[in-house]
């Protein structure tokens, strides 16, 4: 009888001839490479916290079965390069494995995406410490592989508890976006910025300067910080001590999705420039620490406890801001990934 055309292989794992001691002798160089940068990687994904630190070095359980395994086409010893085709080939079936460890069918995606997660972890590291081997298109084309599992899987990230709030409009999201008043302050500065200007050598305006743009929104405190925050977010661009209009500056102020996209970009640049003022016992400290708090509950994906509002300890330590990389915070790892696998 003639094979079903759309009946799913069996085995969709790339054919190797890797023997058992072959595998061994793999398995354990690319154990000792990892583990040489255990530290390096333990302190960039957990920002030296400690409570974040155990989950770090979990990862890289992950990512020793991964490389063992994708490297078994590989020639020569162990780098740290990945070749997209053999990433693209081995990650169906590597998530295969995964998901018919798991309990169950919820499971088995969480555990999935945990996975993806730590890959594209592992990834940003090697491109952000300058430690990747292979090629910047090798690099994009790995990335784009991970990529695009991960929005397979819905995402990397689940839903917050507010995913089931009401959600704005399209003309209510068009609004917020071209009328908001911040937002209007920054196309202010920006149409008072016009081409160039010049800047000090921290990137911040001159007195003179200050005081002209403290006209246009109020004060020079608040001039200051819609400055930093704008710098932040990339609308003006400060290189070789001139600013200049920045890439998004021509979309801020649209009720589009690039000028929704550039509105929130500065939404959050502006909370982050709120959280690095105030002195401690002081109102604005009160408010910078109460916004710490919220934002430290949000990249931990963690409810902002509102009972304790405003916090108890205004002078607690201040969060580092946050970088924007592919990075996920997954609780567990998989069961599925607490044991080498077999080639």
């Amino acid at each position: 009888m003639p094979k079903s055309r759309t009946r799913k292989p069996k085995n969709t794992r790339p054919r190797t001839t890797t023997s058992r001691s072959d595998y061994e002798r793999r398995r354990r160089s690319i154990d000792l490479m990892i583990d040489r940068l255990t530290p390096e990687y333990v302190a960039w994904a957990s920002r030296e916290e400690a409570d974040l630190a155990g989950f770090a070095a979990g990862q890289l359980t992950v990512v020793k079965m991964f490389l063992t395994i994708v490297s078994s086409l590989a020639k020569g010893t162990p780098s740290l390069r990945l070749d997209p085709d053999h990433v693209a080939g081995f990650l169906p079936p590597f998530l295969e494995d995964v998901a018919a460890a798991a309990e169950n069918e919820d499971q088995s995606v969480d555990d999935q995406r945990y996975v993806i997660g730590t890959l594209i972890d592992w990834l940003t590291f090697l491109e952000e410490s300058a430690r990747w081997e292979g090629t910047a298109e090798e690099l994009e084309a790995v990335a784009e592989v991970l990529d695009a599992q991960a929005e397979a899987l819905g995402g990397i990230v689940d839903e917050g508890p507010r995913a089931a709030l009401p959600q704005a409009s399209e003309e209510e999201a068009a609004a917020f976006a071209s009328g908001a008043p911040f937002v209007r302050h920054a196309r202010a500065l920006l149409e008072w910025l016009g081409t160039e200007r010049e800047v000090t050598e921290d990137a911040t305006l001159p007195a003179e300067a200050l005081a002209s743009a403290a006209e246009l929104v109020g004060s020079e405190e608040r001039a200051a910080r819609l400055w930093e925050a704008m710098v932040n977010a990339e609308l003006i661009d400060t290189a070789g001590g001139v600013a200049r209009p920045g890439e998004g500056a021509a979309d801020l102020g649209g009720g589009d999705g690039l000028g929704r996209l550039e509105a929130q970009f500065l939404g959050t640049e502006i909370v982050v420039a709120a959280c690095t003022d105030g002195e401690p016992g002081t109102p604005d400290g009160e408010t910078a620490a109460v916004l710490t708090t919220i934002l430290t509950a949000a990249v931990h994906q963690q409810p902002f406890p509102s009972r304790t509002w405003p916090p108890s300890a205004p002078d607690s330590p201040r969060t580092a801001r946050p970088r924007r990389t592919r990075r996920s915070w997954a609780p567990a790892p998989p069961s599925s990934c607490r044991a080498s696998p077999r080639p």
